[in-house]
């Protein structure tokens, strides 16, 4: 998706529940979750309570080492997670959840890359909640977290925590 053909990982059923609700996400249509590029961990993405979201396209796991080192963070565990949402009206602000199978670590930031800009420290419109295992990222069509700068209905812009 962000036109680059290093390794990466669609979306696949795995068996977790990354938001804990007690049902796979496989099984559920607001929630689509993979395993990371390396394997290590698993992240999922929910539009569960973002109603200006109305659905989840393709995802990936994406390794940092295949993007652009330019200003990338010194430490990036699980990669970016690409996720292409679909919004209702493109000039409304959004907010996804991305849920991890670990806590995020204390002083971490969530990054976006997108070819124009590189990489981008994006924490403003990101809250880690208290446990770690989720942060909400705020994103708008034809703005702020979207790579293609067109007003499509389509949200991509590949993030992930990380130390800059």
């Amino acid at each position: 998706m962000i036109g680059n053909p290093g390794p990466e990982r669609k979306y696949e059923s795995i068996p977790a529940d990354l938001d804990g609700d007690g049902t796979s996400d496989s099984r559920q249509d607001h929630i689509k979750s993979l395993n990371t590029f390396d394997g290590q961990f698993q992240m999922g993405v929910s539009i569960e309570n973002h109603p200006a979201v109305t659905a989840i396209g393709s995802i990936e796991s994406i390794d940092p080492a295949t993007i652009s080192d330019l200003a990338r963070p010194s430490f990036v565990p699980f990669g970016l997670f690409g996720a292409e949402l679909m919004v209702l009206n493109p000039s409304d602000p959004a907010e996804v959840t991305f849920y991890f199978s670990q806590p995020a670590e204390q002083g971490v930031k969530w990054f976006v890359h997108n070819p124009v800009d590189g990489w981008v420290d994006f924490s403003k419109q990101a809250t880690f909640s208290p446990d770690r295992r989720s942060v909400k990222v705020k994103k708008r069509d034809w703005g702020y977290g979207d790579a293609d700068g067109i007003p499509n209905g389509t949200v991509f812009d590949p993030g992930g925590f990380g130390i800059a």
